[in-house]
């Protein structure tokens, strides 16, 4: 990385899955800048895509317009993504891990994504912040592939 500025981003996205695309972009660019290889980046973009989903789809109470904002940083050798939304207070870290071990059909519903989430990421941690959801995933750049991020 050429700079501690260059690897600090927030992109603001709209409560409609179609944002998903413009997300994906927004990571790319961001990932080549702070030179972050593509199966990194794949994860994240999995991970962000099932908490954002169930933000658009779950969250909120009416049909309005709101903005979910994104922030992500380079700290270390971590990527840092805080994901905040003013929908309904909701930690998803208080949802009963899913029995993996149960057949499918025998599931009890939900849990899955942030189980997938979890996997995929280092940390995750949920706080809020005067009425606002904060959502902060954290993913290192393992020693793989740590030769290919500039700093």
């Amino acid at each position: 990385m050429t700079s501690a500025e260059n690897c600090q981003k927030t992109i603001i996205l709209k409560n409609d899955l179609a944002e998903l695309r413009r997300f994906g972009r927004f990571l790319t660019g961001f990932g080549e800048n702070a030179g972050l290889p593509d199966p990194f980046l794949q994860d994240v973009r999995l991970a962000f895509e099932e908490v954002f989903s169930n933000i658009v789809l779950y969250s909120y109470t009416d049909e309005a317009l709101h903005q979910i904002e994104i922030r992500f940083r380079m700290q270390e050798n971590c990527l840092v993504l805080e994901i905040r939304d003013d929908g309904r207070p909701f930690d998803p870290l208080q949802v009963p891990r899913p029995d993996l071990d149960k057949p499918f059909i025998e599931r009890e519903v939900g849990g899955l994504g942030i189980h997938l989430t979890c996997s995929l990421m280092d940390q995750v941690g949920y706080h809020s912040d005067a009425g606002i959801n904060v959502l902060t995933m954290t993913k290192s750049v393992s020693r793989g592939e740590e030769g290919s991020v500039s700093h």
